[in-house]
């Protein structure tokens, strides 16, 4: 009777090939992988107002860069040298921080509310192609969001090497 016992537990027991069990976990998770890179509507609505607030602010950054170029011809490497608040008290709900690198590079940390915690767009200044007179160019960039094309209506780009 033991024997028995013994036999149907182990008819019971199936053991899944491991490439079986591989794919089968992979078939379940897939929906789930989708989902979380997929936001729904209004998750992607809030994640693009987080992004357009997040440009708003940073346009008074590059208006603060652009006096500082039209007074001394070059541009800040800081936000201390281009006048600005400390990066950290340059934020809000969508804005962790907004500083000033090198040539004027602008850099926006975000927050969760854009959809990437700790996303960044970095705005680099570009002298206009004719003069070194003419208004200054701005070149958007985000290794952050893959969509921010769409979302800024192509002023800014996906690209991995801001």
């Amino acid at each position: 009777m033991n024997d028995s016992r013994t036999k149907s537990r182990r008819a019971r027991h199936h053991t899944w090939p491991r490439a079986g069990l591989q794919a089968l976990v992979c078939a379940l998770a897939a929906p789930l992988a989708l989902a979380a890179v997929m936001p729904s509507g209004a998750d992607a609505q809030a994640h693009q107002h987080a992004i357009a607030n997040a440009l708003a602010l940073a346009a008074q950054v590059q208006s603060s860069i652009t006096d500082y170029r039209q007074r001394t011809n070059a541009f800040p490497s800081s936000n201390t040298e281009a006048m600005l608040n400390p990066p950290l008290a340059i934020a809000s709900a969508d804005v962790k921080s907004i500083s000033v690198r090198d040539a004027g590079v602008i850099e926006v940390t975000l927050t969760a509310s854009s959809g990437v915690d700790d996303g960044v767009i970095v705005l680099t200044p570009q002298l206009p192609k004719t003069a070194n007179t003419g208004p200054i160019e701005w070149r958007c960039a985000s290794p952050s969001y893959s969509t921010i094309a769409d979302m800024t209506g192509g002023n800014c780009e996906y690209t991995k090497l801001p």
